[in-house]
């Protein structure tokens, strides 16, 4: 059952669900159960690892657009700062 839902997450790439399964992985009997569970935990590191490369990628380009923004935004000037 829990092997079933951990596949199942890592094909929705649902990082909250996957959060979930590790929090409460059950003692696992079976070699080939273990041996799967090894090589989903895998995978499942690789899908959190992606996710937080698209992240950071996206957090670099919403940076990127804001000092764009700041840097073409009219300067107010409410006083006359001749000294520089």
């Amino acid at each position: 059952m829990w092997l079933n839902e951990l596949k199942t997450a890592l094909v929705l790439k649902d990082i909250e669900k996957l959060n979930t399964l590790l929090d409460s992985v059950p003692p696992l009997d079976k070699q080939t159960d273990i041996q799967e569970a090894i090589y989903l935990l895998d995978e499942a590191k690789k899908v959190v690892l992606q996710a937080q490369d698209e992240l950071l990628s996206s957090m670099q380009k919403i940076k990127k657009n804001i000092e764009f923004l700041n840097a073409t935004k009219p300067q107010d000037y409410k006083n006359l700062n001749i000294i520089s």
